[in-house]
């Protein structure tokens, strides 16, 4: 039962992870072809010395056919000099004006590739949502979360450790499972909750809270469990009915991540998909 419950990463487990696979693979071959869209040959040091000793070639050609013509004189000594010039700074001018509509361009390209990629990015996650609350709703009754849709939002916000716990106000609250995370360890982290109020806090601000420093902002139960595993960083989600604390996701991290507001949002929105399995 434990092992269903907390899905073990080694081989006495191996969750379903057909969903995470196509989803890891669709980013890459969407980076992949962002990277191929602006990939443009933009205006190097030997690009632009290439196109200035075509310039220069061809104002020393019209020097020369300027003095092989046959009607040549001798004022031709004065004004085909600053001819000449005249017709480098002119190819010059017309390879900077190229040059600079290159990078536009290539600018341009960039960010519509950019655009493009967000767009798609933000279909995709709100199809593997979509995929979790099913799975969610389907699960609802069971007592376990599925270790799918753990395994997903590891993926979706590169979390070392997913964990939600299920409450009420007559036992507390219980680990309902943890990915990837030992048996041994889903016991001591059942417990921390159990014998800590570690989410009292979080009861009371009912939003999304970062932590950064467990030791000082949390209970040392959990601090004790997120030092031991090389946690230093967790992110908590209440899930709230009626504005009462019914569970909480919580996001762990070894390195600090960059939680802004809409990945704040997202969080939540993903926290918001465990009402229907609470």
């Amino acid at each position: 039962m434990l092992t269903r419950v907390w899905g073990l990463p080694d081989h006495h487990s191996k969750p379903d992870t057909g969903h995470c696979g196509c989803l890891q693979s669709f980013l890459v071959s969407l980076s992949a072809k962002t990277k191929a869209a602006i990939r443009l040959e933009l205006p190097t040091l030997n690009f632009r010395l290439r196109y200035y000793g075509f310039c220069a070639v061809v104002a020393l050609a019209f020097m020369l056919m300027g003095r092989c013509t046959d009607d040549f004189d001798g004022w031709a000594e004065v004004y085909l000099p600053f001819i000449g010039a005249t017709m480098l700074v002119i190819c010059l001018a017309g390879v900077e004006c190229h040059l600079f509509l290159r990078r536009i361009g290539a600018e341009r390209a960039s960010h519509l590739a950019s655009r493009e990629e967000a767009e798609l990015r933000a279909i995709e996650r709100q199809r593997a949502f979509n995929r979790m609350w099913q799975e969610l709703a389907d699960s609802r009754g069971s007592g376990a979360i599925p270790v799918t849709v753990l395994t997903e939002l590891v993926e979706l916000f590169s979390a070392d450790l997913v964990a939600a716990w299920s409450g009420d106000t007559a036992s507390g609250f219980h680990l309902a499972g943890a990915y990837p995370l030992t048996i041994d360890g889903a016991v001591r982290l059942d417990r921390v909750a159990q014998m800590s109020p570690c989410f009292e806090r979080l009861r009371e601000t009912q939003r999304v809270m970062s932590v950064s420093n467990p030791k000082q902002e949390t209970t040392k139960a959990f601090a004790w469990f997120c030092e031991e595993n090389a946690l230093h960083h967790t992110v908590l989600c209440p899930v709230l009915v009626r504005r009462d604390l019914v569970g909480v996701l919580v996001f762990f991290f070894r390195e600090k991540p960059q939680v802004t507001s809409k990945v704040a949002e997202e969080m939540q929105a993903a926290a918001n998909l465990f009402l229907c399995a609470f």
